[in-house]
């Protein structure tokens, strides 16, 4: 199944998050407080979804890595 583009700057807001150490709710309450939205669990799932299919990742450490090479993050 092909992925489906997510926001780029979510999509670097999110890489930074997961970067940091931030679990995925940990990212959705962060983005809650700091008024970014989208900004629900679900929507947070989902778009680290389609960033592991987009990179060709299979695990949230492969996505970090494979994004620290590209310069994301």
């Amino acid at each position: 199944m092909p992925f489906q583009e997510t926001n780029p700057e979510l999509e670097k807001l999110i890489a930074t998050s997961l970067a940091s150490g931030l679990t995925q709710s940990e990212i959705a309450e962060l983005f809650k407080k700091q008024n970014i939205t989208p900004n629900s669990l679900s929507i947070i799932e989902k778009n680290i979804k389609r960033m592991k299919e987009k990179h060709n990742a299979n695990t949230l450490f492969h996505l970090a890595v494979i994004l620290r090479k590209k310069g994301i993050i």
